[in-house]
């Protein structure tokens, strides 16, 4: 089925044009943006471009980028007459100049010429592709470009596939759900390799999810981080943050020991799944049997999906870090209210309400994200810096909060009164 892109904010036109392509079995887009109109147009099979005059400063320059992105489809053009103009745009490639005012059977007439000249343009290449000398460097050229448009393709369903993820674990709560949904999609890159989710508290590695191994045989795992014999990896993972590639594990001095090797003898490696200072856990995703390797946007994919996983739960922990602090506060205001200290309980209250903001932990992740998506924007790496310092400075806030002995006062408003926290 033919293929019609249209870019045009006329709703009369979109609407005279849409007819028409309904009546002749044409598939019909249209954009009133020259953004949306490019990304459509150099991703999607298109038989006829049409440009309506209104929505670009320079139809020469339009049309010579889409002949360098490879862009086959026969264009249009919808203008004023401009003899001159018509002149200019059909000798640098338009197929068709069409004057404001035109009628639907004009458009109509356009189009089904210049699907036929898409058509006629098509066979061409067909044939000419089969003179190999003639056109052996126009098709590796072919070839390139197409590895590349897989490539980035491939490259496209990565990062959505994360913001997928990232949605996900914003609604879910609990780090042993968050690594749940971490396996899940791991195993979405990695699907013909077995996947292990785990979760270090103190010094014990348990697993929590798996894939391509049933959970069942590997659910009470559980490896002592202080044996090094049970857990050689444990000071590179604790203490480096560093991945741990183990090839051959039963032949390894280190790794024949431990149970780990039983389970993926075919070699393996464990990435540390941490923020800051802290390891919540590990992904450990095993080689091909076959020795191949992982290609770098699989591995990018992976270091991705892990780093917001532990940003996540970290943001989890901080908002169950300000809950617990609000209640240590309720407490203390029962305690302050059973003492009849219902003056300073309603102070307490006012700088509660003054001093912590529950949106919080939704800042220090998004700053965070923000600053290892752009890492290269210096300007914005200030700015970010400067939101986490100010989020530092509140959770450091809270911590006074926790830990209060002395309740003391200074004016926040005219007639109201606050917690002085100090310096």
């Amino acid at each position: 089925m033919h293929q019609i892109l249209l870019l045009s904010d006329d709703i009369n036109e979109i609407r005279l044009q849409y007819d028409v392509c309904v009546r002749n079995g044409y598939n019909f887009y249209f954009f009133d943006k020259m953004e949306s109109f490019y990304g459509f147009l150099i991703h999607e099979n298109i038989d006829v471009a049409v440009i309506n005059q209104h929505l670009v400063d320079d139809p020469v320059d339009i049309f010579n980028i889409f002949r360098e992105k490879d862009v086959d489809a026969s264009f249009v053009f919808i203008g004023d007459k401009d003899t001159d103009k018509v002149r200019k745009l059909l000798k640098i490639g338009y197929f068709d100049y069409i004057y404001y005012g035109y009628t639907s059977e004009e458009f109509e007439s356009s189009i089904r010429d210049a699907i036929e000249n898409k058509t006629a343009f098509e066979k061409i290449k067909f044939i000419s592709s089969n003179l190999e000398k003639i056109n052996k460097n126009l098709l590796e050229k072919t070839e390139e470009l197409e590895a590349d448009r897989i490539r980035m393709k491939n490259v496209i369903n990565k990062f959505r596939l994360i913001e997928s993820f990232i949605r996900e674990i914003n609604i879910t709560n609990g780090a042993n759900l968050i690594l749940e949904k971490l396996c899940q999609f791991i195993s979405k890159e990695f699907s013909n390799n077995k996947v292990i989710i785990t979760k270090i508290e103190g010094m014990q590695e348990t697993v929590v999810a798996s894939s391509g191994i049933m959970f069942d045989s590997i659910k009470n795992l559980k490896w002592d981080l202080s044996d090094i014999k049970s857990a050689p990896w444990a000071e590179s993972i604790l203490k480096g943050k560093t991945k741990v590639e183990v090839e051959n594990p039963l032949e390894n001095f280190w790794y024949s020991a431990s149970s780990i090797s039983s389970i993926c003898p075919e070699g393996f490696f464990k990435l540390p799944i941490y923020y800051g200072e802290e390891v919540y856990g590990t992904a450990i995703v095993s080689y091909y049997t076959d020795g191949r390797t992982f290609s770098e946007d699989s591995l990018f994919y992976l270091k991705q999906i892990v780093d917001h996983a532990a940003m996540e739960i970290y943001s989890k922990r901080l908002q169950e870090k300000l809950s617990n602090t609000i209640e240590q506060l309720k407490e203390y205001q029962q305690q302050l209210i059973e003492k009849e200290k219902l003056s300073t309980l309603a102070k307490v209250a006012v700088s509660v309400n003054h001093e912590i903001n529950n949106p919080l932990c939704a800042i220090s992740l998004n700053a965070e994200l923000i600053k290892r998506r752009y890492k290269d924007d210096e300007n914005l790496q200030k700015i970010v810096d400067s939101i986490l310092k100010n989020v530092s400075l509140i959770n450091k806030i809270t911590n006074k909060f926790a830990n209060l002995r002395k309740v003391t006062f200074k004016e926040y408003l005219p007639g109201i009164e606050m917690l002085d926290l100090g310096d």
